[in-house]
């Protein structure tokens, strides 16, 4: 088990380890692979990745703020009904 008092974050740790780290399960690191992860944070050893836990804190970070920008632009049901309402009100007035 990885004791997070012990990590040196300029020493490449295990998929394993990194997800105790994180205190993710395996599907949730998978997923961050999936999302790029690996290419900012992590290279590979043979079949096995090792990651930089301080490249991995600045992905996380970076994933922070495009969720969050992205987020913001999502629209409730109420304002998507509002739009399509002026949109359909523009179109009618210009026949």
């Amino acid at each position: 088990m990885c004791d997070t008092k012990t990590i040196d974050p300029n020493y490449p740790i295990t998929f394993e380890e990194l997800r105790e780290y994180l205190r993710v399960s395996k599907y949730t690191l998978q997923d961050y692979l999936a999302e790029g992860l690996g290419r900012q944070a992590g290279f590979k050893v043979g079949k096995e990745w090792r990651f930089m836990p301080l490249d991995v804190i600045e992905w996380l970070k970076d994933r922070h703020k495009r969720n969050f920008k992205t987020s913001k632009n999502i629209l409730t049901k109420n304002e998507l009904q509002l739009i399509a309402s002026r949109a359909i009100k523009a179109e009618i007035s210009r026949h």
